[in-house]
C-alpha cells in the first residue's frame, strides 16, 4: 500500500497529466461555446418570464410576451410550436399494451403474469407523470433534438475520447516512469524490484 501511495502520487503530481488535463479542457470551452443554436438560447431566456410548463398561466405570458425585433421569428415559432400540445400521460392505458404483447407473444401462465404485473406497475409511472404535467414541459421546444444531438453525440463522444487518452496517458506515464528517470536498471534488477508493476497498475486505474 506504501508504494502503492507513491505511485499514485507521482502520477497525480505529474505535469504531463495535469498539461493534458488542461488542454481537455480548453478543447471543451472552445467546442460548447462554437456550438450555436440561437433559437435554444432564446427559449431559455424567455422561459424565464414565461414558465416551463405548458399550462393556461404559459400561454397567457407568451402571448403578452414582447421581444426586439430581431427575434420576432423565433418568438412566433415558438407559438406554433407550443400550441395546442397534448399531454401524452394523460388517458394513458399501459393494461391494454401490456395484453397486446401477451397476445402477440403468445405467453401464458406465469410470463403472461409478469408482463402484466410490469405494465401494471407502468401505469403507476404514468399517471404520477400525468399528474405533476411532465409532457407539458417546454424543455427547448422545436431545438431539443439539436440539444441532444450536440450532448449526446458530439459532447459525449469528445468527453469519452479524453477519458480513453487519459487513462492510455497515465498507463504509459506508470509504467515508463523509471525509465523517464533512468532507474529501472536498479528498480527491475531484483525480484522485489519487478513487483512494482502491480501497485503501478492500481495506480494507473486509480488516477
Amino acid at each position: 500500500m506504501r508504494i502503492y501511495r507513491f505511485e499514485l502520487k507521482k502520477l497525480l503530481s505529474s505535469v504531463a497529466v495535469w498539461g493534458f488535463l488542461a488542454a481537455c479542457l480548453s478543447v471543451n470551452m472552445a467546442f460548447v461555446c462554437n456550438s450555436r443554436d440561437p433559437y435554444g438560447d432564446f427559449i431559455g431566456t424567455v422561459s424565464k418570464q414565461t414558465g416551463y410548463v405548458l399550462n393556461n398561466d404559459f400561454y397567457d405570458k407568451l402571448s403578452k410576451l414582447t421581444v426586439e425585433k430581431a427575434h420576432a421569428d423565433y418568438l412566433e415559432r415558438l407559438k406554433i410550436e407550443t400550441e395546442n400540445v397534448e399531454d401524452v400521460f394523460e388517458g394513458y392505458n399501459a393494461k391494454r399494451i401490456g395484453e397486446r404483447y401477451i397476445e402477440a407473444a403468445k405467453l401464458e401462465g406465469i410470463f403472461a403474469e409478469a408482463m402484466r404485473h410490469k405494465y401494471t406497475r407502468l401505469q403507476k409511472v404514468t399517471d404520477e407523470k400525468a399528474k405533476n404535467d411532465e409532457s407539458l414541459s417546454l424543455y427547448f421546444a422545436g431545438s431539443t433534438y439539436y440539444r441532444h444531438q450536440f450532448l449526446f453525440n458530439d459532447l459525449i463522444g469528445v468527453l469519452l475520447t479524453e477519458g480513453a487518452l487519459a487513462s492510455v496517458l497515465l498507463a504509459l506515464l506508470a509504467a515508463g516512469y523509471e525509465g523517464i528517470y533512468r532507474t529501472e536498471n536498479l528498480v527491475y534488477s531484483s525480484k522485489k524490484g519487478r513487483e512494482i508493476l502491480r501497485p503501478k497498475l492500481f495506480a494507473s486505474l486509480s488516477a
